[in-house]
Order: C-alpha cells, then structure tokens, then sequence
C-alpha cells in the first residue's frame, strides 16, 4: 500500500504540472501580436511568350509591360518606381518585396539560356535595361 501511495503522490504531481504548464501555453497564445508590415497581395498572369533573345524580345517586351501595366507596376522596369534610401524603413520593404516580385516573374518569363544572364542582377529595372541592351 505504501508503494501505491508513492505512485498516487508523483502522477498527482504531475497531474499538478502539466495542468501549470497547459495555463501558461494558454495564456501566452491569447497574447496580441501586432503585424506592422502590409500583406502583399500580387498576382502576375504569367508571360506566354518565353523570352529567348533577340529573334522574339519584341513580342515578348510588349506582352510583359502589358501584363507589368495591368497590375500597375511597370515603374519596377522604367526605373520610376525608386529604392527608398532608408532600407530599414517600411517603405524600402515593401519596395524591395515588389521588385523581387517582379524580378523572379521577369526571369520565369525566359528560357534558362537567357535567365542565366541576368539572374545575378537584383533591380527588376536594371534587368530590363540589360535584357533591352542585349
């Protein structure tokens, strides 16, 4: 009897803490977390015409700013949408999440032959100047 004593004693202890722990993990999920940063929520069709050099940059130069223009963001390749100088503002965030945005569409729109030429480039403008030039 002195045995099950013992066992009663520690499953009651930890009956003690577990139902400690399970308040705690209870109380801090309740807690608010504020999200300062705004959900992007940009979807771009993608360009049906892949980009393989200069036999079709034309056809595929007008389907990409026309599909960059739907979503009003062809100041990412004309160079009018400008890097915020602070780049610990909320601003330069949101500004470099679109030109990546743009940038990963841009090199998704090429055979991998073309993509490979430009992939190091960070500015989705600088990308089209250098695409523009080849």
């Amino acid at each position: 009897m002195g045995e099950n004593q013992g066992i009663e004693q520690v499953l009651g202890k930890l009956v003690e803490l577990l139902a400690a722990n399970r308040n705690e993990a209870q109380s801090s999920s309740k807690e608010i977390v504020v999200h300062t940063e705004p959900v992007q929520k940009i979807e771009l069709m993608p360009n049906d015409v892949k980009l393989e050099g200069i036999k079709n940059y034309l056809a595929w130069f007008r389907r990409a700013l026309r599909l960059l223009k739907a979503k009003k963001l062809e100041g990412f390749v004309n160079g009018e949408a400008f890097e915020p100088a602070d780049k610990s503002s909320l601003e330069w965030s949101t500004w470099d999440a679109t030109n990546s945005l743009v940038a990963a569409w841009m090199l998704s729109s090429m055979t991998p032959a073309v993509a490979s030429t430009v992939d190091t480039i960070v500015s989705a403008a600088e990308i089209w100047k250098t695409l523009e030039k080849m």
